[in-house]
């Protein structure tokens, strides 16, 4: 089976908004960011006097770890759209090819085959097909 795509910015910015919601690993970020932020507030604060400034305290710090997490997703996708080009095979026709191999992948600055082995996991939107090698996620 082969497949021809022709991947623009568009799928970039919407491939990586789909795909962060769906990981376990976008929650535990913000949770370990917010944990940090609540700890900082207990050291710069003192511990919380009542139930009041303990709920405050919590808020704040989940709504700066999600904060946190979007800039850092912001700054991520600026920085992908920017250093995205056809002529480094990020943008532009891609050629894939299901073999008995593993995926093959041919772009107009690389080719190669990965392997079944080296495929954890295949997920799939209503528009994209992804492959999962840990720790990086490419998408079809």
């Amino acid at each position: 089976m082969k497949v021809s795509v022709n991947i623009n910015k568009i799928d970039l910015i919407y491939s990586n908004y789909s795909l962060w919601l769906k990981l376990k690993s976008t929650y535990i970020t913000i949770l370990l960011l917010s944990i940090s932020v609540f700890v900082y507030i207990l050291w710069k604060e003192g511990l919380p006097d009542g139930i009041e400034d303990l709920v405050t305290a919590i808020i704040l710090a989940l709504l700066s770890g999600t904060g946190g997490f979007l800039t850092y997703t912001l700054i991520f996708i600026i920085s992908v759209l920017f250093t995205s080009k056809e002529n480094n095979g990020i943008l532009g026709q891609r050629q894939y090819a299901i073999t008995p191999k593993g995926l093959y992948v041919k772009t107009i600055a690389n080719e190669g085959i990965q392997k079944w082995e080296g495929i954890t996991q295949v997920g799939k939107t209503n528009s994209y097909i992804y492959t999962y090698k840990l720790p990086i996620i490419c998408f079809i």
